[in-house]
């Protein structure tokens, strides 16, 4: 890890992450055992040295009267008892130890920024005691960020910085209410028996209510560990309950299997729901108590986030939606909010210290952000045929800077394609995870390429078979150009089977556009057999583009001839299609004539998605500065002509703002577009398929953000 990279850690009360930021602007979680969760517990080994993290956890089960799997609930005190009394400051001390070693594992070096998050209602002798153990682990001296704070921050880069207070509720070992506005906490309630730890207090009292029958005796040693084998007891069912607390997230029942007692009890998300809930509803006080303290007044003045491992469970949001009217906003992954947020912000201070920040951070961050919308937007699709591509384009994202998240996902995609019951959109949900893998350059590509490919053939539909050949080929042309072009070969045999006229033409115009990227000298053969301009056209251009990576001339020639079929049918579509492909080659600037023949049919369409197109391809190639820019704000604002689908017509011309302006300007249309889109779908004008479509066009913009300069083939996905 080079000079300038910094680290932010979040010691929590049952986890610990950390989050470290690269000169190059790439942020990441630490991982620990492959996880970025690390247990906050320490374990007393006999010679005095002291375990961490899931070391501690596994020694535990030899000793567990040396065993602390919470020590930070101790701060207030002098010493932790671990079969001797230890400092309670030398305790948390092994814990950012562990941190700090793995940091420097897997950066390099140690990092010369550290902060580290903490509650808002902690004190001066409590920072102290963490500062303390800070140093003594090797971090130095370090900088405190308060936890809410931090999350606030977190939230406002991701969905925007709003003027008005917002709420934070952190639900993880225990639970903390804050008022944020800006960089101040105007008022906290801090919950010690609210939280995630008590939720399992709560578990194990339902479990013995209705298992005390079984063995009291059994149960009492459980619930007042004596001996070594009590305390392990109780560490089992700890920590089973936990896990299945857990996975009643995602599934209606789990089981707990209770030691000593010797039962396996099954717990459903019913029984756990019934018993959180009351623990939500105080919540809900404390957060009238700071509103109260704040000066505010319900309803709520601004948003309400959620971070902490709790805040996933479903009644979370549901107890609050109904109590206060409010949809709250989470994450994926909430334990790592206020870490990220506090890195922003150390990173936020090093540059305002440090003078200009660095724009590939800038570039960086935006791209996380992005990638965030994406997620969120992704997980509110059901349907397997709209929510495969998007997950996969989220795997081609994440792939450079998180390549076992984006296996993950792939896999995700994968399994989520082959769960459509249609076989035509299987085979074309497939498809678009084979572009995205390949995108990625995965390695699961070529083993899921074959399954792909066999699902494909075995489409019982002449027509759809042919649109699935045509999209797998095309995705594949990078990483198996000989399968791609095998398929292509298939798809064409099958266009020569069909009957129907105009299943034919759809079919060859499929070949001929997949073939424009595989083998383009094919797409200008079928280019001669298409009878309709406009299909003609949008196949030579195709065409021209990749014939113009390797013979410039030669994709010239193409690039006029689409063009002297668009004249042909001056229709608003055959124009984007040829002037889109015009711009990806780079090649020279149309003539003035062109420029103000297409200028003409882009101000006459009637529909604002290609007049969008339209003017951001003439913003570029025009070679009238002043006309250039008043082209591109005019492709921005034909946003607001569309009523039905906002986020539609949004998401395009921000994306067709790329061919006219920095990508960062895009970037941030994007989100804009996204924030409609979402506006949009809860007032029920718009369905699940646009959140799949802005959901892919984010990742994808999240992608070239993060991997460098734009090539055309990206522009074009």
């Amino acid at each position: 890890m080079a000079v300038g990279c910094a680290l932010a850690v979040d010691l929590g009360t049952v986890h610990t992450v950390a989050m470290v930021g690269h000169p190059d602007g790439r942020l990441e979680p630490l991982l620990f055992d492959a996880s970025p969760l690390l247990p906050s517990a320490v374990f007393a080994q006999p010679d005095g040295s002291l375990l961490a993290g899931r070391d501690a956890v596994h020694a535990a089960r030899l000793a567990p009267e040396r065993f602390a799997p919470n020590p930070l609930l101790r701060i207030a005190d002098e010493t932790i008892p671990l079969g001797d009394d230890v400092p309670v400051a030398t305790a948390l001390a092994a814990i950012l130890g562990r941190v700090a070693a793995e940091a420097t594992r897997a950066v390099g070096t140690a990092p010369d920024r550290v902060v580290l998050t903490c509650p808002a209602g902690w004190a001066e002798r409590e920072r102290s005691v963490l500062a303390a153990a800070a140093e003594s682990a090797g971090l130095g001296t370090v900088l405190f960020d308060a936890a809410p704070i931090a999350a606030a921050r977190y939230f406002q880069r991701l969905f925007g910085a709003r003027a008005a207070p917002l709420t934070v509720l952190d639900l993880g070992g225990t639970a903390e209410v804050s008022v944020v506005f800006g960089d101040r906490v105007l008022a906290t309630e801090r919950l010690a028996e609210a939280g995630g730890l008590n939720l399992d207090e709560e578990l194990i009292d339902h479990l013995d209510r209705s298992y005390q029958e079984r063995d009291s005796v059994a149960w009492q040693r459980i619930r007042a560990p004596e001996t070594p084998d009590d305390r392990r007891a109780r560490q089992q069912l700890v920590a089973d309950v936990r896990a299945a607390k857990e996975m009643l997230s995602r599934t209606p029942q789990a089981t707990v299997h209770v030691p000593l007692v010797g039962v396996d009890a099954p717990i459903s998300r019913a029984e756990l729901e019934g018993i959180a809930e009351p623990l939500v509803g105080d919540a809900i006080e404390a957060l009238r108590d700071a509103l109260r303290d704040a000066g505010l007044a319900s309803p709520l003045p601004g948003p309400m986030f959620l971070t902490g491992g709790m805040s996933r469970m479903p009644v979370v949001a549901t107890v609050l939606h109904r109590e206060l009217g409010v949809t709250p906003t989470g994450v994926n992954q909430p334990e790592l909010v206020g870490v990220h947020g506090a890195l922003l912000g150390l990173l936020a201070r090093s540059a305002a210290g440090g003078g200009a920040a660095d724009p590939r951070r800038a570039r960086t961050d935006r791209a996380y952000r992005l990638l965030a919308q994406a997620e969120q937007l992704a997980r509110r699709v059901s349907a397997p045929a709209d929510r495969a591509p998007a997950w996969a384009h989220l795997a081609a994202a994440v792939a450079r800077v998180a390549p076992d998240r984006a296996r993950q996902l792939a896999v995700e995609a994968d399994a989520v394609a082959r769960a459509t019951h249609d076989a035509r959109f299987r085979a074309g949900a497939l498809g678009e995870v084979m572009a995205a893998l390949a995108a990625a350059d995965l390695p699961e590509l070529a083993p899921m390429a074959s399954a792909a490919a066999r699902t494909v053939l075995a489409v019982p539909d002449p027509y759809w078979q042919v649109m699935a050949l045509g999209e797998l080929a095309a995705a594949l042309r990078a990483v198996l150009p000989a399968r791609a072009a095998a398929l292509l070969e298939v798809a064409e045999l099958v266009v020569e089977g069909m009957a129907d006229q105009q299943q034919r033409r759809d079919g060859l115009l499929c070949v001929g556009q997949a073939a424009a990227l595989v083998d383009p000298a094919r797409a200008v053969r079928i280019a001669g057999y298409l009878d309709d301009p406009d299909a003609r056209a949008s196949t030579l251009a195709s065409a021209a583009v990749t014939v113009a990576a390797a013979d410039p001339d030669r994709g010239a020639e193409l690039a006029a001839e689409a063009l002297r079929c668009a004249r042909t049918q001056a229709t608003p579509n055959t124009w984007v299609s040829v002037l889109t492909y015009q711009v990806l080659t780079g090649g020279p600037r149309c003539d003035p004539a062109t420029v103000e023949e297409a200028v003409r049919i882009a101000y006459g369409s009637g529909d604002p998605v290609d007049r969008a197109w339209l003017l951001a391809c003439c913003a570029v190639l025009t070679d009238d500065a002043g006309r250039a820019e008043r082209f591109a704000a005019d492709a921005t604002a034909q946003t607001r002509f569309d009523d039905t689908d906002p986020g539609v017509a949004a998401g395009i011309a921000a994306a067709a703002r790329l061919l006219a302006g920095p990508l960062p300007v895009a970037a941030e249309m994007l989100g804009t577009a996204c924030a409609r889109m979402v506006a949009a779908a809860a007032k029920g004008r718009s369905d699940e398929w646009h959140l799949a479509g802005v959901a892919t066009v984010l990742a994808d913009l999240a992608r070239l953000l993060a991997g460098g300069p734009i090539r055309p083939a990206d522009m074009w996905s």
